[in-house]
């Protein structure tokens, strides 16, 4: 073309072609770096695949473990001791729950066939039962031990009941008027007893002192305060007396319930735990693999005569 330079002839022809191979070389690379981080993405997804296998794999085995030792635990107990601990299911489920730092699809339940923690977690006993009952050693075990086996919440529960009886507070519809028929001082709980009534009968709250008996003699026997003779012998009498006052779980979950109710004072504090004591109940009574799930009642076995909550002589501490 007449007029135009040789620079100016190469810049029209082979600009182009130059921005043309750039878009092609830029479309190359892009495509690259795209390939590339999807490979680098389904890398990341067969190693998260391939940890959470790995996960999964030993969780599974630390499941077998505990499950493992979990029926070794029960199948040193014959029935009967079975049953007597699970009479402290709420609270063993509670002290499990806090006292492991778990997953809750793996929790330590072998310990509900056990009194017996792992030895790093004594301290942390003592402190409960120290903070819970002012119990350090065997002769305030025994004094804590003594009122429970004697007399309990559940005397105080009886007593109302029977004061209420008395004032034919049951057969009037207004609760809260009948709540008042003992003083101000007792509505709150003369209310609790009303409200359990119909579900608990001339048992009233005697599932809760049986448990927190149970479950008072066993930290004591972990820790040395009782003996295995004298831990052991409180914690079967009270289940004695346990099957003789109820025919069910069922019966006896509704009991600790209104024990704990009834003992329970004002405060959020208070609040929060009774509701983990109702969670802890539903659970007991609705999962199979729960204590309760797992240990009959059978009432019917070894009968004593210790019906409708009463008090148990006081020479089993001595």
């Amino acid at each position: 073309m007449p007029g135009m330079s040789t620079l100016q002839l190469l810049l029209k022809f082979a600009l182009p072609l130059l921005i043309v191979a750039a878009v092609a070389f830029i479309w190359w690379a892009g495509k690259a770096m795209l390939e590339g981080a999807r490979e680098g993405v389904q890398e990341a997804k067969e190693e998260a695949a391939q940890t959470r296998t790995v996960q999964e794999a030993a969780s599974q085995q630390l499941r077998e473990a505990r499950q493992t030792n979990l029926e070794e635990l029960k199948g040193q107990l014959p029935w009967a001791d079975q049953h007597a601990l699970s009479l402290r299911a709420v609270f063993a489920e509670l002290w499990i729950r806090d006292l492991f730092d778990q997953p809750d699809d793996l929790p330590h339940w072998e310990y509900f066939y056990s009194v017996q923690p792992p030895p790093e977690k004594l301290g942390e006993l003592a402190s409960t039962l120290e903070d819970g009952w002012d119990i350090g050693g065997h002769n305030s075990a025994v004094s804590k031990l003594g009122w429970l086996l004697s007399d309990g919440h559940r005397g105080d529960y009886a007593r109302i009941q029977a004061a209420l009886e008395g004032a034919g507070a049951f057969d009037l519809a207004d609760q809260k008027r009948a709540a008042q028929a003992l003083g101000p001082e007792l509505a709150r709980e003369a209310g609790v007893v009303l409200r359990w009534q119909a579900q608990v009968g001339a048992a009233g709250a005697a599932a809760f002192d049986y448990a927190r008996a149970v479950d008072v003699a066993g930290q004591a026997l972990a820790l040395g305060y009782l003996s295995g003779a004298e831990a052991w012998k409180i914690i079967r009498h009270c289940d004695l007396h346990a099957r003789d006052t109820f025919d069910s779980w069922e019966a006896f979950g509704r009991s600790f319930q209104a024990g704990a109710e009834f003992w329970q004072p004002a405060g959020l504090i208070n609040r929060y735990r009774h509701g983990r004591y109702a969670k802890s109940v539903t659970w007991l009574l609705s999962d199979p693999e729960s204590p309760w799930g797992q240990v009959p009642w059978q009432s019917d076995v070894v009968p004593g005569q210790a019906a409708g909550g009463q008090s148990m002589p006081l020479d089993l501490l001595n």
